[in-house]
């Protein structure tokens, strides 16, 4: 697996939990410490995420690469 797959399986299961009402944008941006405009643009695939930005977004879901 390499990063732009990680980042795009990141993506589908951010939009799945948004998708099923367990969690927001609004609220992802706050956890993970990014602007909301940011996640969304992530999620609407018009920016990508840094690593590090990536590592964020997975801590604040307790997502593991694995997962």
């Amino acid at each position: 697996m390499n990063f732009q797959d990680l980042h795009e399986l990141l993506r589908l299961e951010l939009v799945r939990r948004i998708e099923r009402g367990s969690l927001t944008g609004s609220r992802l941006a706050q956890q993970a410490g990014f602007q909301q405009a940011h996640i969304s643009n992530f999620l609407n695939r018009r920016r990508s995420l840094s690593l590090e930005g990536l590592d964020r977004v997975m801590a604040a879901q307790n997502l593991t690469v694995g997962q």
